[in-house]
């Protein structure tokens, strides 16, 4: 059995692991590796959290001239719109009695569009928290309770207390530097009967979705999203915090990744994060196979990957 030091040491990127090579052509260079116990997928280098937050706050959120990164996003596409849609109808189908009258967290709140859902739709007590000082304008806009900064912080300032019935990290884990303090954090944040979800795109051993080419980001810095998951390294990571999944949806067949998990000693029949592994040589075998697949799409341009609409 692999000792729970060794997992957190694991998802801090310490382990025994090998470079994904044949990625750099896609990654304008930069290095991916992978974990050779778990099977996680991840960049080694990474900036402080609080860098790579300032940097998704200042720089990738914005669109005026000072946005060195050339780029921006957003989660009001329609894209973004129907996965936050899917991912508060899943959680409020899930966990007992649905969401409505319960407090639900979003760290990671972004423009508030998967909270105003919450609250609107199925009747949940929402507050958000949130690194972008601009976002949390938005958020304030739409009557959202919220903390501005990280997660880290929130634990920082002492008049904060509280415990919420959910917590969720809707495409935000997946752009931590430090997933073990985020993933810690939301437990403690969470009451005794609580339910964490986690909704990411990454879903890696699946049918492939897109070209690799369309799959990085060149441009940017890669440690803006440092994380690549396969349905198991996230129920892995859940597990050695101290959670047991609960529900995970069709993501062979859907375009998104949910993972719905309870305190695990409230959960029946949890299993050890040891059944969560991948076996690392399948996700080789799967990128060099991606890799292959991508070849046909190589000359196809990128249609309006980059375009932002009028909101």
């Amino acid at each position: 059995m692999t000792r729970q030091k060794d997992l957190l040491s694991i998802f801090n990127g310490e382990g025994d692991i090998t470079e994904l090579e044949l990625l750099r052509k896609y990654t304008g260079g930069q290095a991916v590796h992978i974990d050779k116990t778990t099977g996680i997928v991840f960049v080694k280098e990474r900036r402080d959290a609080y860098v790579v937050a300032d940097e998704w706050s200042n720089a990738v959120y914005e669109s005026s001239s000072e946005n060195t990164l050339g780029y921006r996003y957003t989660g009001f596409i329609p894209i973004m719109k129907s996965r936050h849609l899917f991912a508060v109808d899943s959680l409020n189908n899930t966990i007992p009695g649905g969401i409505k009258g319960k407090s639900v967290l979003d760290i990671g709140a972004g423009e508030g569009y998967f909270l105003t859902l919450a609250r609107d739709l199925y009747g949940a007590d929402v507050f958000g928290i949130e690194p972008s000082s601009k976002n949390c304008l938005l958020l304030n806009h739409q009557d959202i309770n919220n903390f501005n900064g990280t997660v880290e912080d929130y634990f920082s300032h002492g008049s904060l207390k509280g415990k919420f019935d959910v917590v969720t990290l809707n495409w935000t884990l997946c752009n931590c530097s430090n997933i073990n303090s985020v993933i810690s954090k939301a437990f403690e944040l969470l009451s005794d009967n609580g339910y964490i979800m986690v909704s990411d795109s990454s879903r890696l051993l699946t049918p492939f979705k897109k070209s690799l080419s369309l799959y990085f980001e060149p441009s940017l810095p890669i440690d803006l999203h440092p994380w690549f998951f396969s349905f198991n390294s996230i129920r892995c990571l859940m597990a050695v915090h101290g959670f047991a999944p609960i529900f995970q949806n069709n993501h062979h067949e859907q375009n998104d990744l949910i993972i719905i998990a309870g305190k695990k000693a409230n959960i029946e029949n949890s299993e050890e994060p040891e059944a969560y592994f991948d076996d690392y040589r399948d996700v080789i075998n799967f990128f060099e196979r991606w890799e292959k697949e991508s070849q046909f799409y190589k000359s196809r341009d990128r249609g309006s990957y980059n375009l932002i609409p009028s909101i």
